[in-house]
């Protein structure tokens, strides 16, 4: 077996050539219309539309690239199983949970224990409005519902805009 050494200087290369790849890819991700999308930034509060994140996967990946204190929006009460996954990270950087009372309510009962605040409401509207009043400055309110789109919506093109719209909708009605 033969035995490869590299100097500093390389290693520093091979380094950075590695690191503009993956900020590269990430740059990918994040150009995607409803993938971790800023819609606003309000009082010192982002705003990320995620409707992309159809998957538990997808939501523990936006949750783990976000630092700030999240504010997660669901647009129902139901998880997709597996759910339990983002019991970590969700304990880790959660601070209050806002979903549309719909489905049989599995977000309550996995995450209830997690996070200091968890909250039912009527509909999208209602669910933007609530995590509008709670949010502070530096907290991330994250739309990413980690699941296929609702039946009310025919994809998660058509749920990110409605999240955006109830959004816009509540900030002018403030």
């Amino acid at each position: 077996m033969n035995t490869i050494r590299l100097d500093k200087q390389t290693i520093s290369e091979i380094t950075d050539r590695l690191l503009s790849a993956r900020k590269s890819n990430l740059k990918m991700v994040l150009d995607i219309a409803h993938r971790l999308e800023s819609v606003e930034v309000i009082e010192g509060a982002e705003w990320l539309d995620d409707s992309k994140a159809t998957s538990v996967e997808a939501t523990r990946y936006s949750m783990s690239c976000i630092e700030e204190p999240i504010i997660w929006l669901l647009p129902s009460a139901a998880l997709p199983e597996g759910g339990d996954a983002l019991r970590d990270i969700v304990n880790e950087r959660v601070k209050a949970i806002f979903f549309v009372e719909e489905g049989d309510g599995s977000v309550i009962e996995e995450f209830v224990d997690c996070v200091g605040f968890v909250q039912s409401c009527a509909d999208m509207d209602d669910m933007v409005k609530e995590a509008l009043t709670h949010s502070e400055a530096g907290d991330v309110i994250l739309f990413s519902p980690a699941m296929r789109s609702n039946p009310e919506f025919e994809d998660y093109r058509e749920r990110g805009r409605a999240f955006q719209s109830s959004l816009r909708a509540t900030q002018i009605n403030q």
